[in-house]
């Protein structure tokens, strides 16, 4: 039987605004059973690599313009592994493109279309539009 170190982690309770993860306590010590979604074996986990990577999301998630944050939380949340995985992969470009000094426009119109891509990159005056 595991031994907790120093009790159960409290974390933020989940507001779109602010953080992906619920405030739950962290109680889970080993991996994820199969068939269980990652998003809630990951909010579960009292794992340090796991409190690890949740404030590194939160972090980049702070970035992320709060216009845009309760839809990238729910797809985040979703019990959905492929909608899930699709928003984290939608965060780190997002945080791996600010690092190299992009501006970006998240969901751009585009005239003569109702599309609307995930990013718009401006770099130099240069544009590109990137779909995740």
């Amino acid at each position: 039987m595991p031994v907790e170190m120093n009790g159960p982690q409290q974390r933020s309770c989940p507001d779109p605004r602010r953080s992906l993860f619920s405030q739950a306590e962290s109680v889970d010590h080993e991996p994820g059973p199969l068939g269980v979604p990652a998003y809630s074996c990951l909010d579960r986990s009292a794992r340090a690599c796991a409190e690890t990577v949740r404030s590194t999301l939160d972090q980049w998630f702070e970035r992320v313009p709060e216009e845009h944050r309760a839809d990238l939380f729910g797809a985040f949340a979703s019990p959905k592994d492929r909608d899930h995985e699709a928003a984290v992969l939608t965060l780190v470009l997002h945080e791996a493109l600010l690092r190299l000094g992009h501006t970006l426009t998240i969901h751009p119109a585009l005239p003569g279309t109702r599309k609307r891509p995930d990013f718009l990159l401006d770099c130099d005056g240069r544009q590109t539009l990137l779909e995740a």
